[in-house]
């Protein structure tokens, strides 16, 4: 319908990133546009997991279609734009973890999330996602995230003294190697 309804190009479907999906979504209505209920994906955290997305709702533009008779008018509904924040990738168990506190959330919600009880629906999955850490270190220890490792300076000053057996997780504790979330 996008193609045949409307003459020349048009942007139908945009979809920009952002840092903080939170804020969006709160300054969407200042600006006139209405977003969807709720956010997707996990909860705010202070080290972002998956991806996270909303939207605003699509415009409903008049057109008419070459069927329509005695002046009757149609309404299209394709142009809208989802925002998306993406945090880190989650291991098989951290996914296994997420979909379990996810489908816990929803059984206590009863209902697909909506207008109606987005706010219940933002508190079970606040209460749910306790469960699943919010520290680098937690999330590294319980192999929940993916994680590139970085020598920190401390780290590279004490490079060729370190024992064949050091783990990682030890120089991790001591400050000589840093995680960063993939």
């Amino acid at each position: 319908a996008d193609v045949v309804a409307f003459k020349g190009p048009h942007i139908n479907h945009l979809t920009p990133r952002t840092l903080n999906i939170d804020s969006v979504q709160s300054a969407m209505p200042k600006y006139g546009i209405t977003p969807k209920a709720v956010i997707e994906g996990p909860p705010t955290r202070k080290h972002p997991i998956l991806l996270r997305q909303t939207s605003f709702k699509a415009l409903n533009e008049p057109v008419r279609f070459a069927d329509q008779q005695n002046g009757a008018q149609g309404s299209h509904t394709a142009r809208f734009g989802e925002i998306e924040q993406r945090g880190a990738a989650v291991t098989q168990k951290g996914r296994e973890l997420y979909d379990q506190l996810l489908n816990a959330a929803r059984a206590d919600l009863g209902e697909a999330p909506a207008e109606h009880n987005a706010s219940t629906y933002t508190q079970l999955m606040n209460k749910h996602f306790e469960q699943f850490p919010d520290t680098l270190e937690q999330l590294f220890k319980n192999d929940l995230v993916y994680f590139n490792y970085l020598p920190t300076s401390q780290g590279l000053a004490k490079a060729g003294s370190f024992a064949a057996q050091t783990s990682l997780e030890t120089l991790i504790e001591n400050g000589d190697v840093s995680l960063s979330p993939i």
